[in-house]
């Protein structure tokens, strides 16, 4: 498959996260002001916890995205919509929202992760999303809880001022990308999180039963839906088309690194499983290719998949 290492993920490109100033492209999509540089302001990221009452709010002050820890909710609209979250859902909560919040029964407590920021345009005007409260990503492996705590602790240091922005700032980058990728009704949204997962981790060798469990799909449903993602592509192939994109780096960059350790990096088994699925990617053994890539950058092409 033509493209397979190219710039983004393998599959279909139109899916894509943005590469390039991704966090304002995005943004200003979901809040429907083009071309506008954002600023943010009033950063804040803390713990709440969630009294057992119904909970309404006329109008809130500033954006939220609240990553959930424990209790299920229902947020109801005025024009009667209806979004329910349960834990490691993660939900904004935009500026200007009014809504009743409900802990559902059986959940004497709730609990979650805010992170608060709010919007302001060169002109100094405030920048809104529309005014709903809108479903994000599922945190299904902890991925964003890790960089919520992170930025927890930054916050709290008085020299972290520069790393907690940044750290704000991925987190961003990462979820609101992850939310246009995959909006809900998309066709690979049920699948989305088994696709984080190995985008994530892809050293790590989940198996298709445990993947399509994440997704709360049957094995063959999952596949059927994997297979359109990636044109065909199946949930192995597709995180060995990863670790052999990830091993590419590793022998440009780490010439001192031998085979057998980028291959127990990468999480493959043995190095002759390693050896034979790169070279079945790429047309070259990995000590071919890094001899060509160090004699000679345009040696072997880093953008063609020789076979599936």
């Amino acid at each position: 498959m033509a493209g397979a290492f190219g710039d983004g993920y393998p599959g279909r490109q139109r899916h894509t996260p943005r590469c390039s100033g991704r966090i304002m492209s995005v943004i200003e999509n979901l809040g429907n002001f083009p071309g506008t540089r954002v600023n943010f302001s009033k950063l804040s990221i803390f713990h709440y916890d969630v009294p057992a009452r119904d909970f309404s709010t006329g109008f809130r002050f500033i954006n939220n995205v609240y990553l959930i820890l424990d209790g299920k909710y229902r947020y109801l609209h005025p024009d009667g919509g209806i979004v329910e979250a349960k834990p490691r859902d993660i939900v904004l909560l935009p500026y200007g929202s009014a809504y009743k919040r409900v802990l559902l029964s059986g959940d004497s407590l709730g609990s979650g992760l805010c992170l608060d920021f709010r919007m302001v345009g060169e002109d100094g005007q405030e920048l809104t999303f529309p005014p709903y409260v809108t479903p994000l990503a599922t945190d299904t492996d902890g991925y964003y809880e890790k960089l919520y705590r992170k930025a927890m602790r930054e916050q709290l240091d008085a020299h972290g001022g520069f790393a907690f922005r940044a750290t704000v700032y991925d987190i961003f980058d990462k979820l609101f990308a992850e939310a246009d990728r995959f909006p809900p009704g998309s066709p690979w949204h049920d699948i989305a999180p088994a696709i984080n997962i190995i985008e994530r981790s892809p050293q790590n060798n989940r198996t298709v039963v445990e993947l399509a469990g994440l997704c709360k799909l049957s094995e063959t449903r999952f596949r059927q839906l994997f297979r359109s993602y990636t044109d065909g592509m199946n949930p192995i192939e597709y995180r060995n088309c990863l670790r052999v994109r990830k091993a590419k780096e590793l022998l440009r960059a780490n010439p001192l690194y031998s085979v057998e350790k980028i291959a127990d990096m990468l999480g493959f088994y043995d190095a002759p499983y390693f050896i034979k699925t790169f070279t079945r990617f790429v047309g070259a053994t990995p000590k071919e290719y890094r001899s060509t890539v160090c004699e000679n950058e345009s040696g072997i092409p880093d953008c063609d998949m020789v076979s599936r």
